[in-house]
């Protein structure tokens, strides 16, 4: 996996992982001002999708970096 994100280091897996996230929710939130309502709408699901996965990597967090360490 951590090829797919270019980290050679296990260790910083993760935290390859939540800046893609925070680039992923970026996007979203520009989408979101889309002129096109479906495009908006879908953007706005997405939003709120990419803060829950943020919200839940943050809170196992610690978790996942004793397993990448390991």
């Amino acid at each position: 996996m951590a090829d797919a994100y270019g980290v050679a280091d296990r260790a910083a897996l993760l935290d390859a992982v939540m800046g893609r996230q925070q680039e992923n929710l970026a996007d979203a939130l520009t989408r979101t001002h889309a002129t096109d309502p479906a495009v908006a709408e879908y953007a706005r699901a997405s939003v709120a999708w990419q803060r829950e996965q943020i919200a839940w990597l943050r809170h196992h967090a610690d978790t996942f970096r004793i397993g990448l360490a390991g």
